[in-house]
């Protein structure tokens, strides 16, 4: 609206200075219309008067472009927490309009909620869990990564990676994704586990080389038109010649699975809900962090999945990865040298693996809005809600940052 209202004035000053400087032809127009306005001095008050209105207008502009508004989400909403329980969906949403909240990522699906959240101001993103969890082991043991030596995966603490090239698994991820789209006014849906598997919340991870399972092994001969020789029998011999010959192939075959997924799950999101955005969760690791494994293992790529995904939200959780505060920066400045999506870093509140103190959290918090990023995210709301202080401070700078200029380390 101030863009539309600085150029109507800059039309009329241009439109008016030509009328001024350069005189009707017709003397008899001339004298009907432009000296009797001229002889009471009303168009030089009109010129000062849109000079001034341009001007102020050009200033609010200017401001308006110079200050980015941010996103400041938590990441789910627990609805059981004393301080929501047997709150309604209007009082919840006005107290979170209150803290400075302006988006739920991991919304509860509820349509009251929703619709609620929305009419305060609020952004309302749903998120769909894709290749995790050990209950598709008992049912489909198929979709059991298959390793390079020929193991089957195992559990990892309480992580489970699942396949990421099983169809009938990506026919239900879509699916469910579509059911959401359809029956919840979402402004947007995250990707959860959008990878392929390797639990890297700790300090020394245990790569997994997977998966080649035979539904890997097929799709990849199928889509990359690479010929694997009969004579190789065991998942070892065969592992060991697609690294030998083909492993940009099988690098690059392996991320397009996750590409591709991530295309179709867009497209029936946006068939409901045309404006809503698709964000991810991407590991935290650069090209320098164990061999590349953020490409090679884990199957992530920056730059293919820009063409797909609308904002980014690296797990930059410090603690779990034995990190400082500093680090949360700096992943954020590398991706911003690899898309130019919008990036949402999620920052850690919980107290893993050690307990982490306000003013920590508080650092964590302000570095996440820092080194480029559009935006920011806190896991959990439990664990804040949980923590008094850390929900204070988190209010605190929440209400006091409404845009990235306000922002200081």
């Amino acid at each position: 609206m101030k863009l539309f209202l600085c150029l109507i004035s800059i039309f009329y000053l241009l439109a008016g200075t030509a009328f001024t400087l350069f005189p009707l032809k017709s003397k008899t127009l001339y004298i009907t219309l432009v000296k009797p306005i001229k002889s009471l001095f009303i168009l030089p008050l009109l010129f000062g008067h849109i000079i001034f209105f341009t001007l102020v207008s050009f200033l609010f502009v200017t401001k308006s472009f110079g200050e980015q508004q941010i996103t400041k989400a938590i990441y789910t909403l627990p609805l059981k927490s004393p301080i929501f329980k047997n709150k309604s969906p209007e009082q919840i949403s006005k107290y979170l309009k209150e803290c400075g909240i302006n988006a739920v990522v991991h919304v509860p699906l509820n349509n009251s909620i929703i619709n609620q959240l929305r009419k305060n101001g609020i952004k309302a993103y749903a998120e769909l869990s894709m290749f995790s969890g050990n209950y598709y082991w008992d049912e489909h043991p198929e979709s059991r990564p298959v390793l390079s030596d020929g193991h089957l995966a195992e559990m990892d603490g309480w992580y489970a990676g699942i396949c990421p090239s099983q169809q009938w698994l990506i026919n239900q991820k879509i699916k469910e994704a579509e059911n959401i789209a359809r029956e919840y006014p979402i402004d947007g849906l995250w990707l959860d586990f959008m990878r392929w598997p390797t639990r890297w919340e700790v300090k020394a991870p245990k790569i997994q080389h997977a998966c080649f399972c035979k539904s890997c092994l097929k799709r990849f001969q199928d889509e990359t038109g690479v010929r694997i020789p009969e004579a190789l029998k065991s998942t070892k011999e065969i592992s060991r010649w697609i690294y030998k010959n083909h492993s940009e192939n099988w690098y690059g075959w392996r991320s397009d699975v996750i590409v591709d997924t991530a295309k179709k799950i867009r497209g029936v999101v946006t068939k409901y809900r045309k404006d809503a955005i698709i964000g991810i969760f991407l590991v935290p690791w650069r090209e320098e962090d164990f061999d590349n494994a953020i490409y090679k293992v884990i199957g992530q790529d920056i730059e293919k999945l820009s063409k797909v995904i609308d904002v980014f939200s690296p797990m930059s959780y410090h603690l779990l990865c034995y990190r400082d505060t500093g680090w949360i920066i700096s992943l954020t400045q590398w991706m911003k040298l690899k898309t130019d999506k919008e990036i949402w870093p999620i920052v850690q509140a919980t107290d893993e693996p050690k307990k982490m103190s306000t003013e920590e959290y508080e650092k964590a918090l302000k570095a996440g809005l820092i080194g480029g990023s559009t935006g920011v995210m806190t896991l959990t709301a439990e664990a804040t809600l949980e923590d008094r202080k850390k929900w204070e401070i988190q209010k605190q700078i929440f209400v006091k940052t409404p845009h990235l200029d306000s922002i200081s380390p």
